[in-house]
């Protein structure tokens, strides 16, 4: 996992900035380097439009358009280019939708990885 991480550009969206923190520490725990940091889907969308992405764990519940509706506009790309994608949600009764995984909070490290593990096969 870990050089798989090391070569991924990873951004990292939700409107709570230490949720962004420590997923962000548990990522580079992992081997991540390139993690960009968005506090809404506006950002996000402009943040990948700038230099891409290959993998967005986005936060389900956010102020404006929430993870789903990010994952849906991210869906909208060819193929070759949408970003795999990880959803991040405090529901117990979310499906994974269009997104490739689902994490469940709270977070801990052995389930980003299982989730990370899931998104990215």
């Amino acid at each position: 996992m870990n050089r798989i991480l090391r070569s991924l550009e990873i951004v990292v969206v939700d409107d709570h900035a230490p949720t962004r923190a420590v997923v962000g520490a548990m990522l580079r725990a992992a081997g991540a380097v390139s993690i960009r940091e968005a506090s809404d889907a506006s950002e996000a969308l402009a943040l990948i439009a700038e230099r891409g992405a290959d993998l967005v764990i986005t936060d389900h519940a956010m102020p404006g358009a929430d993870g789903l509706s990010l994952i849906e506009a991210l869906c909208s790309a060819p193929k070759d280019r949408r970003p795999r994608t990880l959803l991040m949600t405090g529901y117990t009764d979310v499906g994974p939708g269009k997104a490739d995984a689902v994490l469940t909070k709270p977070l801990d490290a052995a389930a980003l990885l299982r989730a990370l593990n899931e998104a990215l096969a």
